[in-house]
Order: C-alpha cells, then structure tokens, then sequence
C-alpha cells in the first residue's frame, strides 16, 4: 500500500514537471519568436517528410530576392537618416516616428536573415521565418511611411527608391508564386490574416 502512494506521488511529480517544462519551452519559443520576428507565429508542422523536402528546396530559391530585398532596406534606412538627421528644427512627431521606427527595422532584418539561415538548415522549419519575414517588412514599411510624411516626404523622394521598388517587386513575385505549395498553407493563411488587418500595401512608382 505504501509502495502505491509513493508510486503515485511520483506520477503526480513526473506530470507536474513535465508540464511545467512544456510550459517553460512554449515560453522561450514565443520570446524567440518575439526577438526573431516582433511577433508570436503559430505554424503547425509538416508531417510528410518528401513534402517539407521539396518546400525547403523551394525556399531555398528565394535566398537571392530575400538578401537583395535585406540590404536594400538597410540602404533605405540610411537614405532616410541622410535626408532627415535627428536636429533641433525637426519637429517632435518627426523625432519620435524615426526613433521608434528603428525597432520595426531591426524586427524585419532578423526576420529576413533568420529566413536565409533557415532556409539551409535541414533540421530547422523555415516557414515562420518567412511569414514572420514578411509582416516584419511591412511593418516597418508603414513605419518608413509614417516618418516621412511627418517632414512632408514620400518614398518616391529617397534616393534609393528605383532600387528599392526593384528589390520588393522582386520578392513579392518570387513569394506568390512559392505560396502556391501545399506545404506553404498555413504561411499562405498567416499573410493573408495580416493583409486582412492592415491597409492595402502601395507599390510606389520612382519619379521618372
């Protein structure tokens, strides 16, 4: 009888920690995400292993567009703090939206470089990096509007901007045609909710 109860305490201890550890590794997925993406993606697995090999392998394909797209905004970026430089005449709405733009930025470079690498590494899931990869993009791409309006400017007004429409209009064609995999449903789904929740993206066009 003894032995039982200590049988049963110990199953009781044995599940008590094995949900704590669960508990504990769904945190630090979340925080990982968090510094990773700026948000917390939920992307269920791909069961059939010849399917997420040929997923991986059409990923791989957007490598090239991912970093052009990657070092065009941080370009952008430096564009931006050429033309509008942190000084006392600028107003303090124009302030405050650069400061704070520099952290959607930087969301969206992790986010792009964690793609690249995961897109090579044959034991690691890409597909957050790549949903997480595009709402990071947008979110700074709105950020990068809010900025520039604020001094009266457009993004028709960097320099860089020829390059940069380049740049997306490459990695937006490439990924709506790698979205068409089966394999991709649940990024597919991811990108649509955020398009649902956010403004139309604007495709701008370089003053000629």
């Amino acid at each position: 009888m003894q032995c039982q109860q200590q049988v049963t305490a110990l199953e009781g201890t044995v599940k008590v920690l094995t949900e704590e550890r669960d508990h504990a590794r769904d945190q630090l997925r979340k925080a990982v995400q968090a510094s990773r993406y700026g948000r917390e993606l939920l992307l269920e697995g791909v069961a059939d292993t010849h399917e997420f090999a040929v997923m991986r392998a059409s990923l791989q394909e957007l490598k090239p567009v991912v970093w052009t797209l990657r070092d065009t905004l941080d370009q952008v970026w430096h564009s931006l703090l050429e033309m509008h430089p942190h000084e006392p005449q600028e107003s303090a709405r124009a302030w405050f939206l650069w400061y704070f733009a520099n952290y959607p930025m930087k969301n969206a470079l992790r986010a792009l470089n964690a793609f690249v690498e995961l897109a090579d590494a044959t034991d690691r899931d890409p597909r957050p990096a790549l949903a997480g990869g595009y709402m990071a993009y947008r979110d700074w791409r709105k950020w990068l509007v809010d900025v520039l309006a604020a001094s009266g400017r457009t993004p028709e007004d960097l320099p860089i901007v020829k390059q940069w429409c380049e740049a997306e209009r490459a990695f937006f064609t490439d990924l709506g045609k790698k979205l068409g995999i089966s394999a991709l449903e649940n990024v597919r789904t991811a990108i649509a909710q955020y398009d649902a929740e956010h403004a139309p993206m604007i495709m701008w066009t370089p003053h000629s």
